[in-house]
């Protein structure tokens, strides 16, 4: 049996998130800030070092994936995808994605890259159990995110 890029894609990244889903999630301890303190109001939580790090190395292959009604261009749901290898697919939630499967005659998808591109998004594959949706776009990644030829 010869399955699609998009499908085999979908494949692996349904296996890994089984995976993922089998590791404990580890506790990270919060303070406790006081109910209407000014803290508490004004606390933003600057991200991590390695964070910032991550989206400095990744932010050529990070996007924003809208969908849009067709009918006036109205923004019915938004969500965040990444760019797979050096391809023009990119990887994200079927929960973003469902307007278009579901009634593509009505939605339309659009993506945002970090500098400002936009272009459409055609809909490939999607895995409603993992809450996964492959989609093309219009432009190709840097390489950033790559899927491993095997999954152990």
């Amino acid at each position: 049996m010869k399955l699609s890029i998009p499908a085999l894609l979908l494949a692996c990244l349904s296996h890994l998130a089984v995976a993922a889903s089998a590791v404990p999630a580890t506790a990270v301890p919060v303070a406790p800030v006081a109910a209407g303190s000014a803290a508490e109001q004004s606390a933003i939580v600057a991200p991590s070092s390695s964070a910032q790090k991550l989206y400095s190395a990744a932010k050529n292959d990070l996007l924003q994936v809208r969908v849009l009604l067709k009918n006036g261009r109205t923004q019915s749901s938004v969500g965040s995808g990444f760019m797979i290898g050096t391809s023009d697919l990119v990887v994200t939630n079927y929960h973003v994605m469902s307007q278009i499967a579901l009634e593509p005659d009505i939605y339309v998808g659009e993506f945002v890259d970090t500098n400002g591109q936009r272009g459409s998004v055609e809909l490939l594959a999607v895995d409603v159990l993992h809450d996964l949706a492959v989609v093309r776009v219009s432009r190709k990644g840097t390489g950033f995110f790559q899927i491993p030829d095997q999954v152990a």
